[in-house]
């Protein structure tokens, strides 16, 4: 006769069959909102102070990184500095570059100025051949547009 009495299980069982079954998941949350983090879908709203706030504190944070200047930096490893600016304010600087384009901006407010230039400081002191290198057609015709609105 076979004992169908059921063994029972042992605390350390239940435990440890639990640790591995929550770890990976919370692991993967924790790396996926880590993730959604670093790859914000904002651009700074026009005219919102604590935002231009934000990215100042961001640029002098990044500032002081640097060996130099971001203005004495290469076109390229300018327009990755303000892209680490932005993102570490929690906003998107192509979407940025794109909105002021689109936009009506005043820039006679000089929050809407103090904005443009940021967004523009990658392409300062850039020639046409090195700014197709490093953005999309789209993004220079933007920049462009920004440009002529500072005029």
């Amino acid at each position: 006769m076979q004992n169908t009495e059921k063994q029972p299980i042992s605390y350390f069982k239940i435990v440890l069959l639990l640790i591995t079954l929550i770890f990976p998941g919370v692991s993967l949350i924790s790396s996926c909102s880590e993730y959604n983090d670093q790859t914000t879908t904002k651009p700074v709203p026009l005219g919102d102070k604590q935002a231009l706030e934000q990215l100042a504190i961001a640029y002098r944070a990044q500032r002081s990184k640097l060996a130099t200047t971001p203005k004495g930096l290469k076109p390229e490893s300018k327009r990755q500095f303000i892209e680490t600016v932005f993102q570490e304010a929690g906003y998107n600087y192509n979407l940025t570059l794109l909105q002021m384009a689109g936009h009506s901006v005043d820039f006679g407010i000089q929050l809407h100025k103090d904005l443009a230039e940021l967004v523009i400081l990658p392409q300062s002191g850039v020639n046409k051949e090195e700014l197709a290198s490093f953005n999309s057609q789209s993004e220079i015709k933007a920049i462009n547009i920004v440009l002529n609105k500072l005029k």
